[in-house]
């Protein structure tokens, strides 16, 4: 191996996943969201706490209105692929 001087920084605390940032936030399936949305359940974890300190809502959770092409369009991408 190569020894350059390189040192890994330490961690900065623990990782947050993607599921535990936003496991708790309504889902927008069949309805465009809204402004202000009530959180689905109470928080999980410490970092869903650390969030909510300010607020005990969901605020601009919106999604897009996509014409029909659109979602047509985007329903024909495969799992992990891109619309090319």
């Amino acid at each position: 191996t190569r020894n350059d001087g390189f040192e890994y920084p330490e961690a900065l605390g623990t990782i947050i996943t993607t599921e535990m940032a936003i496991y708790d936030l309504p889902t927008l399936e069949k309805e465009l969201g809204e402004i202000e949305m009530s959180y689905v359940s109470e928080p999980q974890n410490d970092y869903q706490k650390l969030m909510r300190k300010r607020s005990n809502v969901v605020l601009n959770h919106v999604a897009a209105k996509h014409s029909e092409k659109v979602i047509s369009t985007i329903a024909l991408v495969p799992d992990g692929g891109n619309y090319k």
